[in-house]
Formats: C-alpha cells, structure tokens, sequence
C-alpha cells in the first residue's frame, strides 16, 4: 500500500490539530518491516512533537506527522535483510522519531527496534513498554555505565521508566534503592 489511514497533523499546535486522514507509506527500506498496528502508546515525546517543541522535527504540509513511537500489532511485510522476523509475527516496538509514527493502521518500522511480542502479553500492554525500557536501558548501559556491586537511588520506581530501572539495576548487579508517591507504590516496588 501507499498510504493508510492515520491520526495526523500538518501544523504544530494543541490536541486540536490531529485529525483522521491518510498519510503516505514510505517503500520498505531493506531492513524494514510493515507493522499492522493493533495498540499504540502515549508517550510524553508525543506531546512535546504536536505542540512544535522538539528540536528538529519540522512539518511538510505535504507529508502530515504522525505521531506514536510505541506499537504493537502484525508484520505485513518485511524487507529482503530482515532475520529473526516473520510474516504474521505479533511484535512490538519502538519507532523513530524522524519517520510516521504508530497513531496509524500500518507503520513502517526498522526491524532492528522491533521484538517478538510475548505470548503472555496482549497488544495493549506490549505497546507500553518499548520507549520506557529503551530509556531505562540507555540511562543505566549507555549515560551512567554502571558497575555490579554499587548502589543506586532511582526516584518513582512504580513509574514506567523507574519500573524498568530497577529491573536493569538489579540485573546488572547493583543494590537498589527507590522513592515512591504512596503506599499503594510502595508495595509494588
């Protein structure tokens, strides 16, 4: 297909400025996958693109944004140097913030940010996860690099992104220790 049906925007603005309309699909590049999307995420990214204040990201009234960096659903098609993914794959993964988003029926994805979706989890919640716990990942892995056998305070553990790190932190070896807003969160971290 060339194009599919999509929330859209082609200026910057309040949640006003989304609406229903077709947005053009770029050809599969040789490591890309097409993604039928069944759930999407809301992230904060979301947010701060709509309203114009992500450096970078500009709009082309011809080519309308698509917001959406967090989906799951079904590969459609794949690219001839895709491995480890299949036609009829339920997956999930993280987009890019530079190409359509997932706030549409299908999504060009790059197969390299895109996962298996887990047999014990739906489409909704597998949507959740990719956008916090690769910025989990990168926060401990690639911004503090991390040693086994240090501690480390991660404020709202019971929140997406702390929820991840503390699952990270612990993997890697460090002892853990973590805030949280009330009892109810408490208990869950």
């Amino acid at each position: 297909p060339n194009s599919t049906r999509a929330i859209v925007q082609t200026e910057f603005g309040a949640g006003d400025v989304m609406k229903f309309g077709d947005a053009p699909l770029k050809p599969l590049g040789e490591l890309d996958v097409l993604v039928a999307n069944y759930a999407t995420g809301v992230n904060p990214i979301d947010f701060k693109v709509r309203r114009g204040l992500e450096p970078g990201k500009k709009i082309d009234p011809a080519e309308p944004v698509v917001l959406g960096w967090d989906g799951a659903g079904v590969v459609e098609a794949k690219g001839p140097k895709v491995r480890g993914l299949a036609i009829g794959d339920e997956v999930y993964y993280a987009g890019d913030l530079f190409k359509s988003g997932s706030y549409a029926e299908k999504t060009v994805v790059d197969s390299r940010m895109v996962a298996r979706k887990p047999r014990s989890l739906t489409f909704e919640e597998a949507c959740t996860i990719p956008l916090v716990a690769e910025t989990a990942h990168e926060a401990l892995v690639e911004t503090m690099q991390v040693e086994a056998g240090k501690t480390i305070l991660i404020y709202n553990g019971a929140g997406g992104v702390g929820s991840f790190a503390i699952q990270y932190a612990k993997a890697l070896g460090l002892t853990v220790i973590t805030t949280a807003g009330n009892p109810d969160s408490m208990k869950w971290v």
